[in-house]
């Protein structure tokens, strides 16, 4: 997998090229969020993108870890080739922080585009129905004993 690092400061707002058209789970994107946990304290992140050609953004699985939020990058959020956007949203004690947006860039490929592309919901709302079981599993396994 290839691996990107991107620091996040004050007056970062990087360009980030993502992979090609249709690329999947192949690449990662890094996030230094040292400077947002330095600045506003420790909290939790939240990573929406926004593709090329959407009007709005939708959010995607990115994992929090210390001082690095990784986004791996999935066939949906490559779907269309051109530039969009990303935005780390950090939360503070519930309340958002500050934001940090930064460009992406969908290099284009020499095949047919498909007119349609996957939904870009789907892996987010997956990952929460996965916590939710696991949930459900550890509550059944305490009433057990």
């Amino acid at each position: 997998m290839i691996t990107q690092t991107v620091t996040i400061t004050q007056n970062a707002s990087p360009n980030i090229i993502i992979g090609r058209r249709g690329t999947y789970e192949t690449e990662q994107v890094v996030f230094d969020v040292s400077w947002l946990k330095d600045t506003y304290g420790e909290g939790t992140a939240e990573l929406l993108v926004k593709r090329p050609p959407d009007t709005t953004a939708y959010p995607v699985t990115a994992t929090l870890d210390g001082s690095t939020l990784t986004w791996v990058v999935s066939e949906t959020d490559t779907s269309f080739k051109g530039h969009g956007e990303c935005e780390i949203y950090w939360y503070v004690n519930g309340g958002l922080a500050k934001s940090c947006i930064c460009g992406i860039t969908i290099l284009r490929d020499i095949g047919e585009s498909s007119s349609t592309a996957p939904n870009p919901w789907k892996p987010w709302v997956d990952e929460q129905v996965e916590h939710i079981d696991d949930a459900v599993d550890y509550v059944e396994s305490v009433a057990d004993d």
